[in-house]
């Protein structure tokens, strides 16, 4: 895909690595950028790892925030969600 639209240049790492910083610039938490990103809590994290549960719906609604955000900045217009809530039967920890 990255060749295919010329930007054979950047890494699969790149990306990931610009999606944290704009996250943080989104304002949404360390941790909430980590998990959307399938990072585990640290080592010795104990407030991570044991006593902040945050749902798939939680989490959607982060990433979908910092969707917001990037389109905002690249003067890219909103897109129209679905409510997607609607296909979640129930959420998963």
């Amino acid at each position: 895909a990255l060749k295919r639209e010329g930007l054979e240049h950047l890494a699969a790492h790149d990306l990931r690595r610009s999606f944290a910083t704009m996250g943080e610039e989104a304002d949404v938490s360390d941790g909430v950028i980590k998990q959307i990103m399938g990072h585990k809590p640290k080592s010795g994290d104990t407030t991570e790892a044991h006593y902040k549960v945050r749902t798939i719906s939680r989490l959607r609604d982060k990433h979908m925030e910092i969707e917001r955000w990037i389109l905002e900045q690249s003067g890219i217009g909103q897109p129209e969600f679905a409510e997607t809530k609607s296909y979640f039967m129930h959420d998963i920890n």
